[in-house]
């Protein structure tokens, strides 16, 4: 979810996207600079401790609000993202993974996935009492899984119960964090579903 949230505020934050003619291209907006209201918060850079604060996710949203980013084309998108992470290692990646890369795109461009990813942000309680919750959830599995497990079952049974923990774990893990913020994750499922068929 981070991700998303920064490199959205990363494309949007010194170019905008302005249309010429019937092309949608990227250009430089000097009106809103996302980098100096980030500097007015108190911080130089998106980090884990800056989006922990809820008014740089409400500028994040702000920003959100005023982009044309959603309006652009897929082309103007890719352009706009090779552009600005021209030489890094995320730009090789999306070249090679065509389908994650538009997958990307597409949740860049869709209003409601963006919004509903900020919200999850915003819901900060409840992020810490899924927390809270997931930490729990990870120690009784370890206390049941230290209580169960025998250093005399074969390789093969020892293998075939980790996988067992591991798949109940992240079902269980997966499924409390989608029922806790089903509405804001509902958009961008929804763009995912349509990639995979």
């Amino acid at each position: 979810m981070r991700f998303f949230l920064l490199l959205f505020l990363v494309l949007i934050s010194l170019p905008g996207l302005c249309q010429e003619g019937n092309q949608k291209t990227p250009q430089y907006d000097p009106v809103f600079d996302a980098a100096v209201e980030l500097k007015k918060l108190g911080y130089d850079s998106i980090n884990a401790k800056a989006l922990t604060d809820k008014r740089v996710i409400l500028l994040i949203k702000k920003i959100h609000s005023e982009s044309q980013l959603m309006e652009a084309s897929p082309e103007a998108v890719k352009a706009l993202i090779e552009d600005r992470f021209e030489g890094s290692y995320l730009k090789s990646f999306l070249l090679s993974h065509p389908r994650i890369y538009n997958l990307l795109v597409d949740i860049l461009r869709d209003k409601d996935a963006l919004m509903g990813l900020i919200d999850i942000a915003l819901r900060q309680n409840d992020m810490k009492s899924f927390l809270h919750f997931w930490i729990a959830f990870l120690i009784s599995i370890w206390l049941l899984k230290k209580a169960i497990f025998s250093k005399a079952w074969s390789f093969k049974k020892t293998l075939l119960f980790g996988f067992l923990v591991s798949t109940l774990v992240t079902t269980i893990s997966v499924g409390v964090f989608y029922n806790t913020f089903k509405k804001e994750l509902t958009p961008i499922i929804e763009i995912i579903a349509r990639h995979l068929n």
